[in-house]
């Protein structure tokens, strides 16, 4: 469960970091680079615990975890919050 919780936080935090670090480039403004840089490192958090989270699972096949993976590493953003939200639906399902 406290996977979820640093997944979760590390999800919310990364991406308006990482749209303020965009408008920050687009207005040339200083630090753009390293505020873009931050974001990305906090993202690295999610995709890593996300992919050792469908590696470990069992009940996936190879093709949904190559999928899963392509998803992470091509577009992190939308696959980490479609994969928080099958992550949080499957643990509300249990309780």
């Amino acid at each position: 469960m406290n996977n979820i919780k640093l997944y979760k936080f590390s999800l919310i935090l990364s991406i308006p970091v990482i749209i303020i670090g965009a408008m920050f480039k687009i207005q040339h403004w200083p630090l753009a680079s390293l505020i873009i840089s931050i974001g990305l490192l906090i993202s690295l958090i999610y995709i890593v615990i996300g992919l050792i989270d469908v590696y470990k699972n069992d009940n996936k096949m190879l093709p949904e975890k190559l999928m899963w993976l392509i998803g992470f590493l091509m577009i992190p953003m939308i696959t980490g919050l479609i994969y928080y939200l099958r992550m949080t639906s499957k643990y509300n399902r249990i309780k």
